[in-house]
């Protein structure tokens, strides 16, 4: 059967590994949005424990959706516990064999983590010889994007240690803009050690105000280096200063870096414009009646997250 648009959304179809590869045999950039509750994540952990030697980087919001994850992987489907690496801020011992040059065929990563390092920490991994992680998939989580703002005399400096000017800007291919920026990295590393506002530019408050630590450094200097990436793509506005929108999101910044890209978002279909480029694949059938007898009881039971709220909806009625 020849797949479709229409064949990939059918309601009531099982989103089981046989799912996932249909869908990446269609396309190798999509976007699930099945609905909340539907097995978007049971059925990707099923595909990640079948394909996961290729090398799988899996990222989420919250270091609770990764340990489940992990869990999952280990009783459920028999993944071998060394085979995954688990990094958040609550697990020191995974992060120091990281720092070690410690990499495993499935990472787990937070929204954070890539907020504050450069990709390629955590796009390799070592399997006899260090290779490239073919699949990154995305959970359910869009952190809001970010302008920074730079004075024209600081972009011109930059431009000028790169060897353009303005009238390049937007010629170039990925790899060209790769190797440009990788030129840079010393001048980067040094830049970042000074705030943002001792420079002119305008970006996260916060960020001036961190005791200062090799973490905050990387944040500056991966912010710098998205920053150039963005310029040489003329990808910016000018205004007296330039404005370059920051996309704290893998399935953008690291759009290049990765063979197959699947993201797993419910209510993608209300923001499509952040998915140019995907294919937005809607199987699955939304129960609303459910979900508002659901939410009525939200408050009461702390935050959960959409699909345990779906999933436990018999509990929200009886305590009605």
């Amino acid at each position: 059967m020849t797949e479709t648009l229409e064949t990939l959304s059918l309601p009531n179809q099982t989103l089981d590994t046989e799912y996932f590869h249909r869908v990446l045999n269609f396309t190798d950039k999509a976007v699930i949005a099945a609905p909340c509750g539907w097995g978007k994540t049971v059925g990707i952990c099923a595909y990640m424990a079948e394909t996961y030697r290729k090398g799988i980087l899996y990222v989420a919001e919250r270091k609770e959706q990764l340990e489940q994850v992990q869990d999952r992987l280990i009783k459920v489907h028999g993944v071998p516990e060394d085979d995954i690496g688990c990094y958040h801020g609550g697990n020191p011992e995974q992060l120091a064999q990281l720092a070690a040059g410690v990499t495993k065929p499935i990472a787990l990563l937070t929204y954070s983590r890539i907020q504050s390092h450069h990709p390629g920490k955590y796009v390799l991994y070592h399997a006899n010889t260090l290779r490239h992680r073919q699949v990154l998939i995305v959970d359910e989580a869009i952190p809001p994007l970010i302008i920074l703002s730079a004075p024209e005399l600081f972009i011109e400096g930059w431009l000028r240690r790169m060897g353009v000017d303005w009238n390049d800007l937007g010629t170039f291919d990925p790899e060209d803009i790769e190797t440009r920026i990788n030129r840079l990295s010393q001048e980067i590393v040094r830049h970042a050690a000074v705030p943002f506002q001792k420079v002119g530019i305008e970006y996260l408050d916060w960020t001036n105000y961190l005791r200062e630590s090799d973490l905050v450094k990387e944040i500056r200097a991966q912010c710098y280096r998205v920053m150039l990436t963005h310029i040489l793509q003329k990808q910016f506005v000018r205004d007296h200063k330039v404005n370059v929108l920051i996309p704290m999101v893998p399935h953008i910044s690291w759009y290049q870096l990765f063979d197959a890209i699947l993201v797993l978002d419910a209510t993608a279909h209300l923001c499509d414009y952040m998915y140019q480029g995907y294919t937005l694949l809607r199987p699955g059938t939304w129960n609303f009646e459910d979900i508002q007898l659901a939410l009525k009881f939200y408050t009461s039971f702390g935050s959960p997250s959409k699909t345990q709220i779906r999933r436990h909806q018999e509990h929200f009625l009886t305590q009605m």
